[in-house]
């Protein structure tokens, strides 16, 4: 612990916060994620970046989920990457699990060769027992933790493997509960489990009428014998039958719920800790603020902490050389992240907001509950509320984005511009992609070369 002394005025609590240190608690366990996505749900920010590699709070999302599970013990992870751009980009972000090393980790990254051309249209069951068979003997006998790239979690892992090796069980489940009007129950898979036993009877993937608060949080772990169920009559019969019908095998849609009618011994683990799934804008500026407020601290590695009266701030030391006695003159209200070579302007407001690597912030700014993107730039007197902005984009000086906005990637608003309430802004070389998916398209914006849409 060390006082870092920035100005004059406020004393400031400063200590770097080191990476959240967690007993290695398990071992023999393999992890396998499918990364095919393309997270239409989240456009325009993963039109140019692979979902799990979106950061949130200053971290690529599955970046930190793989830190925090080789933290407790994962040394093997294979992941199944489908797709040209998910592919290639994932490879040069992770490479073979360089990038841990600098924490003390030595996790191994491997890669799932399937077909591409085939496997694109396949699900994420598909993935799975295709990388079961052909990773044999990397695996061996360990159980395997099947986990999705979007999700964040403070699962403790030897927990969640004691209550699978006591129940003797197949497959676990970890799963939240929802409050039981909560309006996201219908985009997740629900789970109906004996409230003594924790043995799954049901299992229903994203239906209008859920039957249970209890939502599959895509964290699987699977004993074993899961080789003995891939290789029975019932598998190759239900394998045969979507090839016949041309249907992917999707792990929420039909696997669990297939292994759930066959009497595989399917159990659930109910988490207390935090969860999330960033599947959306919304829940992306939701698990921002949960990040701000201290939940998934492996996210606040390498900062360093400062506080005043009534703020609180996670600076990269970076940025604390950079902005030096002239922090005095920025104002910061309630929590912050404050990414790598920030550059701040004098009078600018910055309240319950991650600031990315690379930002440039000018002066009399007002940026509140928003997260900028690395390689962003706010010139003088812009305002953005509740928003989010994309890597390399430039808002010119005296804008306003209004609340529920949401920038993409490399794109120019020019001065005094208004972005209105909720609307999404992509680059018109998407444009094509985003009719696609289904989205509203609104005009094209002149001299933006850029168009709004909405959900």
């Amino acid at each position: 612990m060390k006082f870092l002394k920035v100005n004059a005025k406020l004393k400031y609590l400063s200590s770097i916060v080191s990476t959240v240190v967690i007993n290695l608690t398990v071992n023999g366990i393999t992890a396998i994620s499918p990364l095919g996505g393309s997270g239409t749900r989240l456009y325009p920010l993963t039109l140019d970046t692979p979902k799990h590699l979106l950061p949130i709070g200053n971290r690529a999302i599955f970046h930190a989920a793989t830190e925090y599970l080789a933290q407790q013990g994962i040394i093997d992870f294979i992941l199944g990457v489908t797709g040209y751009r998910n592919r290639v980009d994932t490879h040069r972000f992770f490479g073979y699990g360089g990038r841990f090393r600098a924490q003390g980790l030595n996790p191994r990254i491997h890669y799932a060769n399937y077909d591409d051309l085939v496997y694109r249209n396949k699900g994420s069951g598909d993935v799975f027992l295709w990388t079961l068979t052909n990773y044999r003997d990397l695996i061996g006998n360990n159980h395997v933790l099947l986990v999705n790239g979007d999700n964040l979690s403070n699962i403790d892992l030897g927990e969640f493997y004691e209550a699978h090796r006591q129940k003797d069980a197949v497959l676990t489940i970890a799963v939240k509960e929802l409050e039981p009007k909560d309006p996201r129950l219908p985009n997740f898979g629900t789970v109906v489990f004996d409230s003594k036993t924790a043995r799954v009877s049901e299992f229903v993937e994203k239906s209008e009428d859920p039957p249970s608060s209890y939502v599959n949080t895509a964290i699987c772990l699977f004993s074993p014998e899961i080789y003995e169920v891939a290789n029975s009559r019932e598998m190759r019969d239900l394998m045969k039958e979507l090839e016949e019908t041309n249907k992917p095998l999707d792990v929420g849609g039909r696997l669990i719920p297939s292994l759930v009618k066959w009497g595989v011994k399917v159990f659930a683990y109910p988490l207390t800790g935090a969860w999330s799934d960033v599947g959306t804008p919304n829940s992306y500026s939701e698990t921002t603020r949960d990040i701000l407020y201290g939940e998934y601290p492996i996210l606040h590695r390498m900062y360093v902490q400062r506080r005043g009266a009534d703020w609180e701030a996670l600076v990269h030391d970076d940025t604390v050389r950079r902005l030096g006695n002239r922090s005095e003159r920025i104002n910061f209200v309630g929590r912050c992240i404050l990414g790598s070579n920030v550059t701040i302007g004098d009078g600018t407001l910055i309240q319950n907001s991650v600031i990315g690597d690379n930002a440039y912030i000018g002066s009399g700014v007002i940026i509140e509950e928003t997260t900028l993107m690395p390689f962003t730039r706010v010139e003088d007197g812009v305002h953005i509320r509740a928003g989010i902005v994309g890597h390399n984009t430039i808002i010119g000086s005296n804008s306003v984005i209004s609340p529920g906005a949401v920038l993409g990637d490399d794109l120019y608003i020019p001065p005094e511009y208004n972005v209105g309430i909720g609307q999404r802004l992509a680059s018109t070389r998407h444009l094509a992609v985003v009719r696609r998916a289904g989205y509203k398209i609104g005009d094209e914006l002149s001299g933006l070369e850029a168009f709004a849409f909405t959900p």
